[in-house]
Parts: structure tokens; C-alpha cells; sequence
């Protein structure tokens, strides 16, 4: 029996089944300004939400209008709760990815190992709960987020069942590769270099140009 497809979004996904579009996840962002999960600029999703976590890896780099920056992407799946509170801007059932930096980054890698060791599973076993948490430096105000994972409810049978199905069919480089100008995964830089970035991180200009790191070569 076919997949029955709709259509949502300019994309075609699966009625029943996790989708995986073929230009890879659906682009999303923690929008630390705002304090929304967004699409962009202007199109704002929710404050707070539940997902599941497929994947995360780390990168160095120039992302958007951040230079220098270290970024957690993650790889997720929205909860139908989610998709329902973003009146269609995110398409169900669909892998979607979005990036982390600072407190925020720092805060969901915390989380994750705690639930791993917490609940002897993997992410994708569990949900993710995330929420806007009001922040002020000598900048100003803005948002960072906090994470939190816990046992799906008797409610999330279904759709747990199906990320299951989808992790255990898919081609894994399909969820984790990722490749961007002017990002490096972290585990292609050498470590003393590595090293260096974290010591100076993005105040500081390092003894060696981020332009010459071979990996950024690379991409």
C-alpha cells in the first residue's frame, strides 16, 4: 500500500510517516530577539513547544548576521501540538532543524545529556519541551531557551511509534550531514585548534585566521 501524501507548505509529506523533504530538513530558528521559534525575520511560530529530537552536532562559524560563533543544530520532528499552535506555518509529521548558540546551546546540551543518563534512552525516545525564557545584559533584553525532556504520554503512542519507524528506516547521513558555508563541524577541527576557538571565542581574534582552519577549506 502507497504512502497517502498531502500537500502543505509547497511540500509534499506523508499523511501517515515522517517526512524527510529532499533538500533536507525544514528550516527553522530559535529566535533569540523575539523569543520565538520562527521561519524568519517576520514569520513567528510559538514561545514554546514539544519536539522530538532526531540528531544534534556542533559547528563553528558564521551563521546569519552572527560571526565567529559557536552553534548547536538540531534535528527534530514537531509534536502535533506544535504544528496546531503554528497554524501551518511548520509542516506535520516533517524532520525540521534549527540552530542554538549561547546560554540557549549550552542549556539544551545540558538537558540532553541529563535525560539520556536520566532515562537510559535515546532522544528520539523521549520529548523535548522547550520554552522562551526573558534575559537582560548590558545590551538590553532578549531570549534564550530552555529545554526539557521527559517519557512521552500514553497520547504520543501513535506518533512516537511512527518517529520510531522513520529512525529505523531512514539513512542516517540523510539526517546528519550538513554542510554551509562559513560553518565547520567541530569534529573536523583538530583539537589544539579547537582548542584555541574556545579560549578566545568570538571576542578575541586567534593566532591563526579562521580562513586558513583546513575544514573551513573544506566546505
Amino acid at each position: 500500500m502507497g504512502v497517502e501524501l498531502m500537500a502543505l507548505n509547497g511540500l509534499i509529506a506523508p499523511v501517515d510517516g515522517i517526512f524527510l523533504p529532499g533538500s533536507g530538513p525544514f528550516a527553522t530558528r530559535f529566535n533569540c530577539a523575539s523569543g520565538y521559534l520562527a521561519l524568519d525575520e517576520r514569520s513567528f511560530v510559538a514561545s514554546e513547544g514539544k519536539v522530538v529530537i532526531l540528531h544534534y552536532d556542533d559547528h563553528f562559524g558564521n551563521l546569519g548576521k552572527t560571526e565567529r560563533e559557536f552553534w548547536t543544530r538540531i534535528v527534530f520532528i514537531p509534536t502535533a501540538a506544535l504544528v496546531a499552535d503554528s497554524k501551518g506555518k511548520i509542516p506535520a509529521n516533517t524532520v525540521c532543524e534549527a540552530f542554538l548558540k549561547g546560554k540557549s546551546r549550552t542549556v539544551f546540551q545540558q538537558a540532553a545529556v541529563i535525560a539520556t543518563q536520566k532515562f537510559k534512552k535515546g532522544l528520539a525516545q523521549l520529548i523535548c519541551e522547550f520554552k522562551s525564557v526573558a534575559e537582560k545584559n548590558e545590551k538590553g533584553n532578549y531570549a534564550s531557551f530552555a529545554f526539557e525532556f521527559s517519557e512521552p504520554e500514553k497520547s504520543d503512542a501513535s506518533f512516537m511509534g511512527e518517529v520510531l519507524s522513520f529512525a529505523q528506516s531512514v539513512d542516517p547521513d540523510a539526517v546528519q550531514s550538513f554542510k554551509a558555508p562559513g560553518l565547520i563541524p567541530l569534529d573536523s577541527i583538530p583539537a589544539d585548534e579547537l582548542a584555541l576557538l574556545k579560549s578566545h571565542h568570538v571576542s578575541a581574534v586567534t593566532s591563526e585566521p579562521m580562513a586558513q582552519l583546513p575544514a573551513l577549506n573544506a566546505a
